[in-house]
């Protein structure tokens, strides 16, 4: 018999669920994951954090099913979409992810558009979306402006991806 593995990785953890090809729920694991909330109201949590809790997860739903893990089918991840993390090229978090209720990027996107008074109208034309630190546009923008290091790092990885000169 196949199985399917569902893991919903929300705000407060992270939840691995196993279902059999009729769809009936065999097992399920949960893992809480720290909530960081600075003295200024910013909500972060820890992206390696949140990696080994999804693994611990996944694999107490896999042994509490008691199914071979090689028998799973399919994997359905829901996630918290608007929360954002910078990556470095080789898998590293350049900083905490910023949670998708987190508004440190409301300064930068009123800059934004005192700056730049065509650009609400032009991102909601080309995303669909509005000008807003809920997206995570303007977390990584942020991240890009705040995080020591962060654009470097960036355009190093934008000059490697370019190839030899």
């Amino acid at each position: 018999m196949a199985y399917i593995l569902g893991i919903d990785q929300s705000t407060q953890g992270t939840k691995a669920i196993v279902f059999d090809g009729e769809g009936k729920l065999l097992a399920r694991a949960d893992e809480a994951h720290r909530q960081i909330i600075s003295d200024r109201g910013w909500v972060e949590h820890d992206p390696e954090e949140i990696w080994e809790n999804t693994k611990r997860a996944v694999k107490a739903a896999v042994e509490k099913a008691g199914i071979d893990k090689d028998a799973i089918a399919g994997i359905g991840i829901s996630n918290q979409r608007e929360t954002s993390v910078a990556f470095t090229r080789d898998g590293k978090p350049v900083c905490n992810a910023i949670v998708w209720q987190c508004a440190r990027a409301s300064a930068l996107c009123e800059r934004i558009r005192r700056e730049h008074p065509e650009a609400e109208k032009l991102v909601s034309e080309r995303t669909g979306i509005r000008l807003s630190p809920y997206f995570p546009a303007a977390k990584l923008a942020w991240i890009l402006e705040n995080v020591p290091g962060a654009r470097s790092l960036a355009k190093e990885g934008a000059d490697a991806s370019i190839g030899p000169t």
